[in-house]
């Protein structure tokens, strides 16, 4: 005769199941929080592209400028507006825009800070910044008299 050994009350059987429950959504956090992440990187670098491309282009003199026989200068006015227009379009908000001849070798730097909100996959609550900001400078040194009025 065959006999049938009975599983013991104190067995191991079914109790997996309370670490799975506990580890299964705290590892959807950490994948959702890594996704957040990774797309807060690229934003933070479009960001700087941003920022650093509108800073060269609102360090370059116009046609006009150009063809002046006392030398280039930078028309303020003409490259914030040139600098708003290129952000603007490229889906940024433009925070500050600075000229800076302070140097004393006739050269400008412009810094433009640029900012937008991100519109993150998985929607969270406080662990990342949901602005992202970026900030680049440009020289120009040769031809440059100094920031014009």
């Amino acid at each position: 005769m065959v006999t049938r050994r009975r599983p013991d009350d104190n067995s191991e059987r079914g109790d997996a199941g309370l670490p799975l429950l506990l580890i299964t959504p705290a590892l959807l956090f950490i994948v959702l929080h890594l996704v957040s992440a990774s797309q807060q990187l690229a934003e933070r670098r479009e960001a700087f592209s941003v920022a650093s491309a509108a800073a060269r282009l609102g360090n370059q003199p116009t046609a006009v400028e150009v063809r002046r026989t006392e030398g280039a200068s930078l028309d303020q006015a003409e490259s914030v507006a040139m600098i708003e227009d290129f952000v603007t379009s490229q889906g940024f908000d433009v925070v500050a825009i600075s000229f800076d001849d302070d140097r004393g070798d006739g050269s400008v730097t412009v810094t433009v800070e640029v900012a937008r909100e991100v519109d993150y996959i998985f929607p969270h609550s406080g662990v990342l910044n949901s602005t992202v900001v970026g900030e680049a400078s440009a020289v120009v040194n040769r031809g440059v008299s100094g920031v014009g009025t």
